[in-house]
Formats: C-alpha cells, sequence, structure tokens
C-alpha cells in the first residue's frame, strides 16, 4: 500500500473507532404484577439492582428503556455532547435483548402471556 493510502486508510480507521458509543449494560428481569402489569427489576453488573420500573404488559420495549433511564438519570448525550447509550441483557440468558426487540412489547420480548 502506498504511504498515501495508508494515511487515509488510517484516518478512516480512526474517524470509525471514534465513533463507537460507550454504553452501561443492566440486567434484566421481568414478572407479572398486580393486574396486567409488569415489573421489570434491572441490575448492573455487580448484581445491585438500581431500577425496578412498574408497566403496563402492551408497553413497547422503547416505552421500557425511556422508564429504567428516567430512574436512573441517565442521558444519552452528555451536557459535553459525549454519547452514551443503555445496553440491555436478559437475567436468564445474557442474551442482548435489543437483538430480538424491536417493534415488539415488553411481553414478547420477555415472552409473558399477558393472559390475552
Amino acid at each position: 500500500i502506498a504511504p498515501a493510502m495508508k494515511g487515509d486508510l488510517f484516518a478512516e480507521l480512526k474517524k470509525a473507532v471514534g465513533k463507537r458509543i460507550p454504553a452501561k449494560v443492566l440486567s434484566l428481569s421481568c414478572s407479572v404484577a398486580e393486574g396486567s402489569n409488569l415489573q421489570v427489576a434491572a441490575m448492573n453488573l455487580s448484581g445491585e439492582e438500581v431500577a425496578t420500573v412498574t408497566l403496563e404488559s402492551d408497553a413497547s420495549f422503547e416505552s421500557m428503556y425511556s422508564a429504567i433511564a428516567r430512574e436512573i438519570g441517565h442521558e444519552d448525550v452528555l451536557a459535553d455532547c459525549t454519547q452514551r447509550r443503555l445496553a440491555f441483557t436478559s437475567a436468564v440468558d445474557g442474551s442482548l435483548l435489543e437483538d430480538s426487540a424491536e417493534g415488539k412489547s415488553v411481553a414478547e420480548v420477555f415472552g409473558i402471556n399477558d393472559g390475552k
């Protein structure tokens, strides 16, 4: 590779690496609460429960994300314009929940039958 091309390639690699957004990883468990509501508990990687939210069973995954973010004081963009995100894993099997959550309700993501 010519030196000029190496420089361009290095610059592109630096840009790509620079776009990685750090994530705060929380492990989630879900249980049926009063009526048809669901209770979602979020634990940090040390196993400490950092948030518990109660949602309707047909609540979207996106609304659960927002509720947990609010509960822990998370912001996707900080005052200095630094981006960060939340990543959720299943407390049952460790799988990344975002991979299977798009367009689904909280009950569907956790495989809970809401009795409908």
